[in-house]
């Protein structure tokens, strides 16, 4: 079982009953993440080192993501590098780390880092695919970059994904555990799908109507292209979420429950009264053994 079901599901669930925890455990997953980003932007983790990029993940990633990164930081004082290979502003490094297996016993893994200096792109890759996997720069990346003393990256190794200064999009969407009543924001995002949707149904008719359309549409992309508007920080308070009107209660087996049940479709016969029952008929042989 997956375990975003955790305390919602168990093996007896009924399908029923499903419908009714999955609504729960999303709306539980929204909570959680609206109280992530609360935390994120209300709290900050102090840096371990000057270089400037650790201070760029504290700015825009969220703690928990941070921590992961400072571990990475970190964990570059059991490592050791030397230079393979040389070209130009490509450089090949072999990376020694200690690991420990066991209380008294430490084995060492060696690694492979590809550094590009070019001044247009850095770029830089390692044999453990730690940010291809994870999405975070690896201890045997970091080593290396100070090696060459480069306290600055790229925009590309600071992933959206991780970020706690952007608005997931997914949250601009009705649904049933989310209303998005009183949010101004998913609101206007709202009424903008609803026009656009009744402008492209007309544009789409017209050859020279959707060509003019697309004009307008492009010419709004470059204006607004270049504006860029600070997020307000999160509050606790989720639109058209606390004022739900399911209730939670935990049941025997710890199973997170809800009031509302989700009850079956009533019977409905067919048109015609539908086919009456069939009933088999019984010899008298069978009559009298079955008494």
């Amino acid at each position: 079982m997956n375990a975003f079901f955790d305390g919602y599901v168990r093996p007896s669930t009924t399908l029923k009953q499903f419908v009714d925890q999955y609504d729960i455990a999303l709306r539980k997953k929204v909570e959680n993440e609206a109280f992530a980003d609360f935390n994120s932007f209300n709290s900050t983790l102090p840096c371990v080192t000057f270089y400037s990029y650790e201070k760029k993940f504290q700015q825009v990633y969220t703690i928990a993501k941070f921590k992961e990164v400072q571990e990475e930081i970190l964990g570059k004082m059991f490592c050791n590098v030397f230079i393979l290979t040389k070209e130009g502003a490509i450089c090949t490094h072999k990376v020694v780390e200690q690991v420990p297996i066991h209380e008294n016993l430490v084995k060492e893994v060696e690694f492979v880092v590809y550094l590009n200096e070019d001044k247009d792109e850095l770029e830089v890759k390692c044999s453990c695919g730690s940010f291809e996997t994870r999405g975070i720069l690896c201890k045997h990346v970091i080593f290396v970059l100070s090696l060459h003393k480069i306290t600055s990256l790229p925009s590309k190794y600071f992933l959206d994904r991780w970020r706690k200064d952007l608005k997931r999009k997914y949250t601009f969407i009705k649904s049933s555990y989310n209303s998005l009543s009183g949010d101004p924001i998913a609101e206007r995002y709202d009424t903008l799908c609803k026009d656009m949707l009744e402008l492209a149904e007309i544009a789409a008719l017209n050859l020279d109507h959707f060509t003019k359309v697309r004009r307008h549409v492009d010419m709004l992309k470059k204006e607004f292209n270049g504006l860029s508007c600070e997020p307000s920080p999160p509050s606790l308070t989720l639109p058209g979420v606390a004022s739900s009107t399911c209730n939670e209660s935990i049941d025997g087996d710890g199973v997170v429950v809800e009031s509302n049940k989700v009850h079956s479709p009533l019977a409905v016969r067919c048109k015609g009264g539908g086919r009456l029952p069939y009933k088999r008929k019984v010899s008298a042989v069978g009559k009298k053994h079955c008494e």
